[in-house]
């Protein structure tokens, strides 16, 4: 029975820690994205890193380059991020993303298709209420 409890408490242990980690990774990626300076960029590369992405090395340099891509206003890496953070369900990150991209200003959506179904994510809300204010109907 104890040895049943204490690998719960590690697997709780080392979920915390990862989600740790995560929350740290995303803080120094929107640093960088506010203000990109070499030393942001080698703390969010560094941040990457300690996520223990099964790309190693190679994936970090890939994402350094991603970032860069962000910094200088690249539209298809903002739509692929702004997606991604969409469908995380992680909503205060994709809000604090969506301020800086160069879509702050504009309703994001992301459609899922699963067989016969659609999940439809992003500014959703935004969205209808702009259609009811123009007296278009719709059913929630």
């Amino acid at each position: 029975m104890k040895n049943s409890v204490g690998k719960r408490m590690a697997k709780r242990s080392a979920a915390a820690v990862r989600q740790e980690r995560a929350a740290a990774h995303r803080r120094m990626f929107l640093k960088y994205l506010r203000r990109p300076s070499e030393k942001n960029l080698e703390a969010a590369v560094a941040a990457f890193i300690e996520l223990g992405h099964p790309g190693g090395r190679d994936a970090a340099v890939g994402f350094g380059l991603e970032l860069e891509r962000l910094t200088q206003g690249d539209h298809d890496e903002w739509l692929r991020l702004l997606g991604a953070a969409l469908r995380s369900g992680d909503h205060p990150f994709y809000a604090s993303l969506k301020r800086l991209s160069p879509f702050a200003h504009m309703l994001i959506a992301v459609v899922d298709r699963g067989g016969d179904m659609f999940m439809v994510r992003g500014d959703i809300d935004r969205l209808l209420d702009a259609w009811r204010r123009r007296g278009l109907k719709y059913v929630r």
